[in-house]
């Protein structure tokens, strides 16, 4: 067992162990996190569907620290989120939670310059909107939860024109007649670039849970969803990587509708646009690919047990595209530090979680290279830690992984 004596480091986090226990009893752990905070102080006035004024919150983020405000939605309602930096620090990202903390939407730079937002529709309910962002430099950004009728306070995307499909815009027939029914036999699938096939159209004989995929990093698609009557109701980029996504789980009513696709790089290579009905498992297995979300532990996704974090772990991973996921026990309350080293010039990143899939910290770029070093205050319990690493879509990489358990001296 490591026993490290009269430092700072083992101070802090002998001070961090209680403050976190303290705050953790008090936390209402709304989406899955304790230190998330209604939009307005309190659930009673923060219902978005009915609020006069949008939800405005100046907020510290960075690649370490994410920062929560909740909110609820008591009747069908398009909101507009939005996260805005000021002067040349920061480069927010938007990340939209349901009440269990998994992920529905996420946005980065849709704003304009390096601002996020988020243009969707959602149904009753509780939701979180996390504000993060890139590298370990911490950032003040201004974030705003509002309906459409609100005023914005981004620009939107200035790359892309904002495109709009009416009804009689020309567009790619999905289906002759009824979608939904041609869902039951299997997914339907168009590949052609965004130049020569921006839009399709498609139409519901019945409420239908769905998803829209759009695939080529080089292409970096951007997905938009709207009605019969050219409103926009959903918007996804860089879901996965520079690809993008949108789930509708809760299902789409009858009606017919468009489906624009955008390139923000090449709009003369193919894109792959898939139009399926949604399944959860190939949703969540989704986020644990990517490392967004903690699995499991019933053997029903692959998660490497490394056993009881005595003192020190160590393991030699291949990361590819998808999430490398290692669990180990912590055997009481310290500081375990996380260590993510490349071998094969990679860019690793490591995100922690415990059993109960509550993100517990990550961490890229520590210090003046790529390599990744995670301190964390836990308490005694099972922890999952996603590894990937930014630069495995080039193929694969190897990484050594090493995490070490310190305690205060006796």
């Amino acid at each position: 067992m490591t026993s490290i004596s009269k430092t700072l480091l083992l101070s802090a986090a002998v001070c961090a162990v209680a403050g976190t226990a303290q705050a953790q009893s008090s936390a209402a752990n709304i989406c899955g996190d304790p230190s998330t905070e209604w939009a307005t102080g309190s659930s009673e006035t923060a219902d978005l569907s009915f609020v006069p004024f949008p939800m405005d919150a100046e907020v510290n983020a960075s690649g370490e620290i994410r920062a929560l405000r909740a909110f609820r939605v008591s009747a069908p309602t398009f909101a507009r989120i939005e996260a805005r930096v000021d002067g040349f620090v920061g480069d927010p990202t938007l990340t939209l939670l349901n009440a269990d903390g998994l992920q529905i939407d996420f946005d980065d730079d849709s704003g304009g310059a390096l601002n996020s937002r988020l243009e969707v529709e959602l149904q009753p309910g509780t939701y979180c909107a996390a504000v993060a962002g890139f590298g370990t430099e911490t950032f003040s950004a201004a974030l705003r939860i509002g309906r459409m009728e609100h005023d914005a306070i981004t620009e939107g995307s200035v790359v892309v024109d904002d495109p709009t499909c009416a009804p009689t815009t020309e567009a790619i027939l999905v289906s002759e007649g009824d979608t939904s029914a041609m869902l039951e036999a299997g997914p339907f699938q168009n590949v052609a670039s965004a130049g020569s096939a921006p839009f399709y159209r498609f139409t519901l004989a019945e409420t239908t849970p769905i998803t829209l995929t759009a695939e080529n990093p080089a292409a970096d698609p951007v997905l938009r969803l709207f009605n019969n009557d050219g409103m926009e109701i959903a918007m996804n980029d860089d879901f996965d990587g520079l690809n993008s996504r949108i789930d509708l789980d809760q299902g789409l009513a009858a009606g017919t509708y468009c489906v624009s696709i955008t390139a923000l790089g090449d709009d003369t290579v193919p894109i792959a646009f898939g139009l399926e009905a949604y399944d959860e498992a190939s949703f969540l297995s989704a986020l644990y690919d990517r490392g967004d979300t903690a699995p499991p532990l019933d053997g029903s996704y692959p998660v490497e047990d490394l056993g009881t974090l005595d003192s020190l772990l160590r393991r030699d991973l291949r990361i590819t595209p998808t999430a490398t996921w290692i669990s180990f026990d912590m055997p009481e309350d310290g500081l375990a530090l996380i260590s993510a080293v490349s071998l094969t010039d990679g860019d690793p990143l490591v995100r922690l979680f415990d059993e109960f899939g509550r993100e517990q910290g990550s961490n890229d770029d520590s210090g003046d290279d790529l390599n990744a070093l995670l301190p964390a205050v836990i308490g005694r319990g099972t922890y999952l830690l996603a590894v990937t690493d930014l630069g495995a879509d080039d193929g694969t990489m190897r990484t050594r992984l090493v995490i070490e358990r310190f305690v205060p001296a006796r």
